[in-house]
């Protein structure tokens, strides 16, 4: 809890400013206000700088006694509307006093709310002729600017669209965007009356979400049928001169024949035949390998003769490779002929897809470009990644942390330590034993003006936590010593992966343990999550629903190459890897439930294992016994007695054994490196909390002692450290502590969600 206004007659103290939420869901944030004065008082509580709207609100008024205080609780509930925009709302809540209004109290706050994408599109009118514009429009309903791609088919590709696909049509929240087009037959009927053509518009989001609208096209015949009798005559009148010709001397079939040749030489002086008007002759066309009925050979948008003039193959859709249609590229401006147009190390459709300019190489201007901003996780869509109040590339050249908004976490912002001219490098710039955000004066190691609750608060030291009392145990479940807490942070090595919506979206980050340095691996707007290394560190595995729905995908240990493996319909979610890095298992609901599934690592060799009618989920695949007898068994967790337990079962789905046999809900099983020991999470003492079991399930303890709730524990390589996902600070956050459960710390310490642990 911070006092954030101690002095005068009224105080204000918040359990947090920073507070995290979901459009449409609601988030409690806690305080206490006091009377510190000598008389009665009523305080007056407000929030500025969000909507009313989205306050659920105690009494507006709370009466305090001469040195009393009172606890509240306000909700905040911004509604699931376009209005709700994703990202961080700074807000104050404050405090008046009646009796004296001068006398205020504030506590200034951060609201980050989650990004939601809903949308729709329809093509108006209905009914067009051929030839004729349409229009696709796209409203986009959810709450951050997306883009999407809007591709036009028809049954049988019986129509030619122009364009047939625009990609990347850039659409604000709360606003619509629409694209024109127009649709004709691809092959011209000569005779005959109204025909009618289905087709539809599919729009597909940055995150793989898709809406479609249909129409219908209306085509009729150039010529009428009425006039073919009158055609019929002209070819039979055309059949009687032709006999008479063939009747005259050959004289007369000689000059006949010169006039023809005369007739073919002129032809061909004018350029030949082009059949589809490309601008290329029928010949020239046969010598390309273009197709002389077809304008638009490779379907790109482009004349075949258009692509001649430019430069760009005009049997390649996309010349340059680099994931644009040459039409598109045209559209654009960008070079059809060159994969990175503003030479900043993304491709040109990278750029699109990311929603950044192609033309800019440095799209935010923040003095990074965009492939740079890229490979180091910061956002080239945002000048100021961790809004600290620096432009990235200003971090970047004093060697701050882009991605941390207090590299040093002496509780003062980057950009605020850089105004105040302390060091954002150092927490205790003068050295005087308290930090830069505690310090009346930071730049003073005298600290004439200090008083004792300033030093007090920077000088705080690891205290015990005090034992709960509790029911003695039954069963198997033993009560390690209470854990300490601890503010140093762990000695202790490694990196652990985990997901965070810290930039919006749900993203993987990982953070190593002793710098605390954060790195950002996927920048996509789907939800990237659940990582898991592979056992020699080369790959991480997760689940990602950017194609639509959530699948497994593996890349590399720095965010590139990443890669769907299992492309199916389903959900897919929750990879482990087997101890030689050679399959993953997995849960899938493709069958109708929940099961736990194995796919060799290039996504092969698909297996149900667990084949049953509860839902099996979270697997941990980890090796057991001692070194010439090891074998690998597979932990998860189902519901099919009840409530969900821990089971164990062989690699081959036998013998499916339920290992804790408790009425409490358990999950997150986590198979220790030794493998003697499960790590999981129960409510078995009435709150979620972290525990360690023998593999057979004997002797079940609990590590974590909180209040909180601890869920999803990962071991560290040697098996000497845990880390978990706790709320304890009011938010989401990786906290790691040994594996007797000390030295608990918090790891990420960021006002976002962190959770899903993974440790390499």
């Amino acid at each position: 809890m911070n006092d954030l206004s101690p002095q005068g007659r009224i105080s204000l103290l918040v359990d947090s400013t920073h507070l995290s939420v979901a459009a449409g869901k609601s988030v409690a944030i806690g305080m206490v206000l006091a009377n510190q004065g000598l008389e009665e008082d009523t305080l007056r509580l407000s929030v500025e700088g969000i909507p009313s709207s989205w306050i659920v609100a105690p009494a507006a008024t709370i009466h305090l006694a001469p040195g009393e205080q009172k606890r509240v609780t306000l909700r905040i509930e911004p509604p699931k509307l376009p209005q709700s925009r994703a990202g961080r709302h700074k807000f104050t809540l404050r405090a008046t006093s009646q009796k004296e209004p001068a006398q205020t109290a504030e506590a200034e706050c951060t609201l980050t709310i989650a990004a939601f994408t809903e949308f729709r599109c329809e093509v108006v009118p209905k009914r067009i002729e051929a030839g004729e514009s349409a229009i696709v429009t796209v409203w986009n309903e959810g709450n951050f600017p997306d883009s999407y791609d809007i591709n036009l088919t028809s049954e049988n590709k019986a129509l030619v669209f122009n364009p047939q696909r625009v990609q990347d049509l850039r659409v604000a929240p709360g606003e619509a965007g629409s694209v024109k087009f127009s649709a004709a037959p691809r092959r011209s009927t000569l005779f005959g009356g109204e025909k009618q053509y289905s087709f539809g518009a599919v729009a597909q989001s940055g995150e793989g979400m898709q809406q479609s609208s249909g129409a219908v096209l209306i085509s009729r015949g150039v010529l009428p049928v009425w006039i073919l009798p009158i055609v019929a005559v002209i070819c039979l009148s055309l059949i009687c001169v032709t006999a008479f010709v063939f009747s005259t001397s050959r004289t007369q079939v000689s000059r006949a024949t010169q006039t023809a040749a005369a007739n073919q030489t002129a032809v061909a002086m004018l350029g030949g035949e082009d059949d589809d008007g490309d601008g290329l002759s029928n010949t020239a066309e046969v010598e390309i390998g273009t197709d002389p009925q077809n304008p638009d050979s490779d379907g790109d948008g482009l004349l075949d003769g258009d692509e001649i003039e430019r430069g760009s193959d005009p049997l390649n859709a996309d010349t340059d490779g680099d994931g644009l249609s040459d039409a598109d590229e045209v559209q654009r401006g960008t070079d059809p002929l060159e994969q990175d147009t503003d030479g900043d190390g993304l491709s040109d459709a990278d750029e699109i897809r990311r929603g950044i300019d192609p033309l800019i190489a440095d799209s935010d201007d923040d003095g990074l470009p965009d492939g740079d901003e890229v490979a180091r996780g910061t956002d080239p869509r945002n000048p100021d990644s961790d809004g600290d109040g620096l432009a990235d590339g200003d971090e970047v050249n004093r060697k701050t942390d882009p991605l941390n908004e207090d590299t040093d976490r002496d509780q003062l912002q980057d950009g605020e330590e850089v105004e105040r001219g302390t060091d954002p490098l150092n927490p205790d710039t003068d050295g005087d034993g308290i930090l830069d955000g505690l310090d009346l004066d930071p730049r003073d190691p005298n600290n004439p003006g200090s008083t004792a609750t300033a030093i007090a608060g920077a000088t705080l030291t690891p205290t015990s936590v005090p034992p709960t009392e509790t029911p003695a145990p039954t069963g198997t479940t033993s009560q390690a010593p209470p854990p300490t807490a601890t503010l140093t942070p762990p000695p202790v090595q490694g990196t652990v992966a985990f997901g965070s919506n810290r930039d919006g979206p749900r993203e993987i980050y990982t953070i190593n343990v002793r710098e605390r340095s954060v790195t950002r691996l996927t920048i996509d707007p789907g939800t990237d999550t659940q990582p898991a290394w592979s056992p020699d560190g080369d790959k991480i595995a997760f689940a990602s629903n950017r194609d639509g729905n959530f699948e497994i995908y593996v890349m590399n240990p720095d965010g590139t190459g990443a890669g769907n493996l299992t492309n199916n319909p389903a959900n897919d979610q929750s990879p482990t890897w087997s101890p030689d890095g050679q399959w993953i298992a997995f849960t899938s609901d493709r069958d109708g439930n929940q099961e736990i599934y194995s796919m060799r690592a290039d996504g092969t060799d698909v297996k149900n294992l667990t084949n049953n009618s509860g839902e099996d989920s979270q697997p941990t695949w980890f090796s057991t016994g001692l070194i010439l007898l090891t074998e690998e068994k597979i932990a998860f967790t189902s519901n099919r007695d009840g409530n969900r337990e821990i089971y164990l079962m062989n690699t081959d789905g036998s013998d499916q054994t339920n290992l804790t046999n408790n009425p409490a809900s358990e999950a997150f099983p986590a198979g220790s490196p030794d493998g003697s020991r499960l790590a999981f999470n129960s409510d078995r003492d009435g709150n979620q909390e972290i525990y360690v079991m023998g593999i057979d399930g004997s002797s079940a303890t609990n590590l974590s002692h909180n209040p909180a709730e601890d869920r999803q524990p990962a071991w560290s390589a040697l098996g000497d450290w845990i880390a978990f996902a706790s709320n304890r600070d009011g938010d989401q956050e990786v906290f790691v502590m040994k594996n007797d459960g000390s030295g608990q710390f918090n790891l990420t310490n960021n006002p976002a969600e962190d959770l899903e642990p993974a440790w390499r």
